[in-house]
């Protein structure tokens, strides 16, 4: 599972331009580019769950024992090992800008702040590597699930509702990884979803605002391991990047899954980021934070960070926008533009280990934008 939440954020890498670098934010062109055919696919399986109450009956959940030896993410096979053409040892252009390097604790006065606690409860434990965590919080509840272990629904004080395993839900003995938890506020309803070993996209969406009643629960394949899969949730679909072999984007039919149509399409795309290793998934935009979808044909942006170091350009954040058509079933990709940033160093530690904690477990940056 390589859904490592833990994510070395660039804020400061792609938001501190100076003046100069703000004009010149050009690069690239931003026209379509000749595009292959889109690919469409349908659901192998498709059904409506049992409610989870009756479901967690069935399975009972069991408490993980967490003094056990930590649990490794078998799927790291699928993660290539990350390659690079510099570093920062080949000269000062390939490392960070000092200028935008954290040197001090911020100096306001926590007490002095006017926003106290709402809710504070103890989330899920786990002894999964990397762990992974991923949550959505609606009106009335809060849904939490780590890597191939639990998924938990608490109300919002903190009381656990339900907890149970991601398997469950899709009718499998295993549980894979990767969850990904979204609250469809557009719709008032749940989103959840994981991959699995054979290269399975599972998704699951709630009948009703209640997460711990039924769900249309689907079963897509995907042509390649759809490792450290992102959703985003859009006027015309759910969109999905991952990493794969092959880069890829991939829109799934939202109104039809919230109907419970067992012939819910998705539809992919493929393009290059033009990094020189497989692992740095673009990430979509997300209109769940906002209180309308994007206006019907608003193209979806999408975006991934770019190094010198993987061999020429600039350092910067590349900028692509995927436009669906249900009715043609086409999928189409324009860009990238990139917007240079100041120079930083994305070379990340195939490891796992590039972050220090207290506690002494190292956390993966793999430089999630």
């Amino acid at each position: 599972m390589k859904n490592f939440y833990f994510i070395i954020f660039l804020f400061a890498l792609i938001g501190h331009f100076t003046t100069t670098q703000a004009q010149n934010q050009t690069v690239t062109n931003a026209q379509a580019q000749v595009q292959p055919q889109s690919n469409v696919i349908y659901p192998v399986r498709s059904w409506v769950t049992k409610p989870i109450s009756e479901l967690t009956k069935e399975h009972p959940w069991v408490e993980p024992d967490f003094n056990a030896k930590p649990w490794v993410s078998p799927d790291r096979k699928n993660r290539p090992r990350q390659t690079f053409i510099y570093s920062s040892a080949d000269g000062p252009e390939y490392g960070n800008d000092p200028s935008i390097i954290q040197t001090q604790m911020g100096t306001r006065d926590a007490t002095q702040s006017t926003k106290a606690i709402i809710k504070n409860w103890a989330g899920i434990q786990s002894s999964s590597y990397p762990p992974d965590p991923t949550g959505a919080v609606g009106p009335n509840h809060y849904i939490q699930s780590v890597n191939a272990t639990t998924v938990r629904i608490f109300d919002k004080n903190g009381t656990i509702l339900e907890s149970f395993l991601m398997g469950t839900l899709f009718g499998e003995s295993t549980n894979a990884g990767d969850p990904i938890i979204m609250y469809d506020r557009f719709a008032d309803r749940w989103f959840v979803s994981q991959f699995g070993d054979n290269n399975e996209i599972f998704i699951a969406i709630s009948q009703t605002a209640d997460p711990t009643g039924s769900y249309y629960a689907y079963e897509y394949v995907s042509p390649q391991f759809p490792d450290y899969l992102k959703f985003s949730i859009w006027h015309d679909g759910y969109y999905m990047t991952s990493n794969q072999t092959t880069d890829k984007v991939y829109v799934f039919e939202r109104d039809l899954m919230l109907a419970g149509n067992t012939g819910a399409r998705a539809i992919y795309q493929t393009f290059t980021t033009g990094s020189v290793s497989a692992f740095f998934v673009p990430l979509p935009a997300d209109a769940a934070d906002n209180h309308t979808l994007p206006a019907t044909g608003t193209p979806l942006p999408f975006f991934a960070y770019y190094d010198q170091a993987w061999g020429g350009g600039s350092d910067g954040v590349k900028i692509w926008t995927a436009t669906t058509n249900w009715t043609a079933g086409t999928l189409t990709i324009a860009g990238p533009t990139q917007v240079n940033t100041s120079a930083f160093d994305a070379s990340y530690d195939s490891n796992w280990d590039d972050v220090p904690q207290p506690n002494g477990v190292e956390l993966d940056g793999i430089g999630g934008l």
